[in-house]
């Protein structure tokens, strides 16, 4: 596991794996790794902050992987938050 990449929360282990394709046209794949059970929130939002789309999911200790569908975002640059108790990474994308 890549340690700049990895985060604790309370002994939570999460490595951001990534995001992509980037650019994505259709759909944005979310890929994490850790090393327990956690819910986290993950937010869509525009370069203004608006919040497009939200929900939540449970990661397991392993691999976690989703599909998420982008098809009614406009083209432009966005950003993905996830946030599992206080702590929240952002990562930016684009979609073409």
């Amino acid at each position: 596991m890549d340690t700049s990449d990895c985060f604790l929360i309370k002994g939570l282990a999460l490595n951001v794996i990534g995001i992509y394709p980037n650019p994505a046209s259709t759909d944005l794949n979310i890929s994490f790794s850790t090393n327990e059970e956690a819910k986290i929130h993950f937010v869509i939002f525009d370069m203004l902050g608006k919040t497009l789309m939200q929900w939540e999911a449970a990661i397991v200790d392993g691999g976690y992987v989703q599909v998420v569908s982008i098809v009614g975002l406009s083209q432009g640059i966005y950003f993905l938050s996830a946030k599992i108790g206080e702590r929240v990474m952002t990562e930016k994308f684009v979609k073409e």
